[in-house]
């Protein structure tokens, strides 16, 4: 039979597995004489307790030691309980009912029967093994199969983010005969993958193809890269920015933000993402700029060393430009020149703060575009001037040395090419284009600062291939 000293000593907590089953099976300690007593006087007259043993029978918890006659709760002296039923024993008879109920409906006793209850019993789904084996195997090959499907489906968004092609087309019904870059990629996967196939053919849940689950992975790959790049920013000792601006194809003006950093010594670039500055002015550059960087630098300043911009006046502007501004929150982040950028684009946009050469610029970036994505002025071109102008570019950064070079050489030439459009040309628009391209091309001013810059770009162009050299270091 048990003993509830030797329990007490040996802990039965820290006990093998075997023991506590064996512990659990011999049941309380159930003492064959058990002699607790207690006087107590009332008025003149003494009185003797007498413990009453049926309350072993009525409390199955319930149990005492001989050696001590104090009385104990064999589930608390199992996993420790309250410290009087547990350890020291119960000895007070005159309140013995009392304890006794309110023992009963404690909370960390029925905590503890309820853990010797079930000790040593079978999990029922041990007891149903065959299926609920099978329920797990299915449920894995499932989780499995649909992490390879998912996995082929992101390298297809990979695929056309690194190549630069469109997700959607603009007819991506079943029945349409163009679905776009991602739906053919799609299918193509699918005739190679057997696996791929059937889970576009039989899925009802998720096909992964909807433009919501294309978004929600482009969101998922979105987090997953900033979280590297807020890891690999966090180990660094230093960062610069880079933020260039573009217009897409739809004429709208966006902000791009690159993160320099190095990583085992070695220089790395990571871009961050888009934005869209409510305006157009320093301030509101700004603060586009620090809304995005303020998250992850803010705490230590100090870390920003360095920015750069593409060369436009209100990002450089040495007064009041985006990169002093940026210095009132970062004052080590030092403005300098990004190698990206062209050094004769650079020395137009400077130039440029001369109203008559802002002018000039502009008129001359019309004439490659007048050309561009018209076939009937590109054959009057070839057939009089005999040489393509370069295309225009679709940023900011709209001009070209080759343009000034080609307009200077073909000048002549392309005035009676713009006579001949005006000629033969049915539309309004074009004639009053070709019209006022005639004008500019004979205008004193335009044809001054033509000469001129046809003399310096030259020279520019020759300095920026030395600096941009990979082999050129700073001293």
């Amino acid at each position: 039979m048990n003993s509830i000293q030797e329990l007490i000593k040996l802990k039965f907590t820290s006990l093998s597995f075997e023991k506590k089953i064996e512990i659990k099976s011999l049941g309380r300690p159930l003492p064959t004489s058990f002699n607790l007593t207690q006087e107590s006087k009332k008025g003149n007259k003494n009185y003797q307790r007498r413990f009453n043993t049926e309350l072993f029978q009525k409390y199955k918890w319930l149990c005492g030691c001989e050696t001590t006659d104090k009385l104990f709760c064999f589930p608390c002296v199992c996993f420790d309980g309250d410290l009087s039923w547990s350890k020291t024993g119960v000895v007070d008879l005159i309140h013995l009912l009392s304890k006794i109920s309110k023992h009963e409906n404690s909370f960390k006793r029925l905590q503890n029967e309820a853990n010797l209850k079930i000790l040593g019993t079978v999990n029922i789904r041990n007891q149903i093994d065959a299926g609920y084996k099978l329920g797990i195997k299915r449920h894995n090959e499932q989780v499995s199969k649909n992490r390879d499907i998912l996995e082929k489906i992101l390298n297809c968004v990979k695929f056309c983010g690194n190549y630069e092609l469109p997700l959607r087309g603009h007819d991506e019904k079943v029945t349409s005969k163009n679905q776009g870059v991602f739906r053919g990629l799609i299918d193509l996967c699918s005739n190679l993958d057997p696996n791929l196939r059937d889970h576009f053919q039989n899925s009802v849940v998720f096909k992964g193809t909807s433009k919501i689950i294309q978004n929600e992975l482009l969101d998922c790959i979105l987090t997953v890269a900033r979280n590297q790049i807020l890891m690999e920013i966090n180990n660094s000792d230093f960062v610069a920015i880079i933020v260039d601006e573009t217009t897409d194809v739809a004429n709208t003006f966006q902000l791009t933000l690159i993160f320099r950093y190095e990583i085992n010594g070695k220089p790395v670039e990571r871009f961050w993402g888009y934005s869209n500055p409510e305006g157009y002015n320093a301030e509101s550059l700004t603060q586009t700029i620090l809304k995005q960087i303020n998250p992850i630098l803010e705490k230590n300043p100090s870390k920003l060393i360095a920015q750069s911009y593409d060369g436009a006046a209100v990002m450089s502007c040495q007064n009041s430009g985006v990169n002093v501004r940026v210095r009132e929150t970062y004052p080590f982040a030092n403005f300098i020149h990004c190698y990206a950028h062209q050094l004769n684009l650079i020395m137009t946009q400077a130039t440029s703060q001369n109203k008559q050469i802002k002018i000039f610029f502009s008129n001359l970036s019309e004439i490659p575009v007048f050309f561009s994505n018209y076939p009937q002025r590109v054959a009057v071109l070839d057939d009089i001037v005999g040489s393509r102008l370069p295309r225009a570019v679709q940023t900011r950064w709209n001009f070209n040395i080759r343009t000034v070079n080609t307009v200077d050489e073909h000048r002549e030439s392309l005035i009676e090419c713009m006579e001949k459009i005006i000629n033969i040309s049915l539309q309004n628009s074009t004639i009053n284009q070709a019209t006022g391209l005639k004008r500019l091309l004979t205008d004193a001013t335009f044809i001054f600062w033509l000469t001129i810059f046809h003399k310096i770009m030259p020279h520019v162009d020759c300095l920026y291939n030395v600096v941009q050299a990979k082999n050129t270091y700073a001293v």
